[in-house]
């Protein structure tokens, strides 16, 4: 394993708390009573961006294959 995949695999648990958090906090406000009765634009720029194709499931999957290589 490299240094790069070694300091990814240190790294993603991080990333993936931060996503999930931010996806928590999304989660309250789009279900939170008033969302809806918002202006259109911001309703549309509450829902989240696709950031390179990465989401939770992602880095799950790539955290899975980092540690494989390590054992």
């Amino acid at each position: 394993m490299s240094y790069k995949e070694q300091r990814e695999l240190e790294n993603l648990p991080r990333q993936i708390e931060a996503m999930e958090a931010r996806q928590a906090n999304l989660n309250v406000v789009i279900n939170g009573a008033d969302f809806y009765k918002q202006d259109a634009e911001t309703v549309k720029n509450c829902w989240p961006k696709p950031v390179a194709g990465i989401g939770v499931g992602s880095l799950y999957q790539r955290w899975n294959e980092l540690d494989a290589m390590a054992s």
